[in-house]
């Protein structure tokens, strides 16, 4: 995550602040009568303006690369067909493209399949960065917590709703949402294959 603490920043309306707080959902800021929160960083497209050009252009790349990604129509095979054979055990499965995928449960392919596109390096710094928002990954995987959760202590307890083992990206450690769905009411399915498609 980009190093805001202590950045000036301009608002329309409540004019020049200071960074005093910032997570992978908001960002705080001193202004002269009171502190505000914002959701970080969807409050950059219009609200709010950094004096630092540099960090500016670094947060304006990670909003381009949200929106580009949302922007993306690709046309998904149809993968929920009822099962007219056995599921096929995994030990036997290639997890290196997505052939056969449809007899796997969408848990078993977040921890397959998924977890391997993020660790091989093909997903940009940028898009790892809003991976660890709740609004990109409720967007992106319709699931209502981040997707990952970057951790300095990989041999540390695990949080509640992540996969035990950490990943390794870029050098940095994260943990991997448990919480996956499949329901009529919740089905996450159809949003994970879109994204596993389109980083083939």
């Amino acid at each position: 995550m980009i190093e805001l603490i202590n950045e000036k920043v301009t608002h329309k309306t409540f004019g020049v602040g200071k960074i005093t707080c910032l997570n992978n959902r908001y960002i705080t800021i001193q202004f002269d009568k009171a502190a505000k929160e914002f959701i970080y960083p969807d409050a950059f497209k219009i609200l709010l303006l950094l004096d630092d050009s540099f960090l500016m252009e670094k947060i304006n790349e990670i909003l381009k690369t949200k929106e580009n990604f949302q922007d993306k129509e690709v046309k998904i095979r149809q993968i929920e067909k009822p099962l007219k054979k056995p599921v096929q055990k995994t030990k036997n499965m290639n997890h290196t493209d997505l052939d056969g995928v449809e007899h796997m449960k969408i848990g078993e392919i977040a921890r397959t399949i998924l977890r391997k596109r993020l660790e091989n390096g093909h997903v940009e710094p940028d898009e790892i960065e809003l991976m660890q928002t709740k609004y990109y990954s409720r967007e992106t995987f319709h699931i209502q917590y981040p997707l990952l959760l970057r951790t300095k202590n990989p041999s540390g307890d695990k949080p509640v709703r992540y996969y035990a083992k950490p990943l390794k990206i870029w050098g940095h450690y994260y943990y991997l949402c448990s919480e996956w769905y499949e329901v009529p009411a919740n089905n996450d399915r159809p949003f994970l294959m879109k994204w596993l498609i389109l980083h083939k």
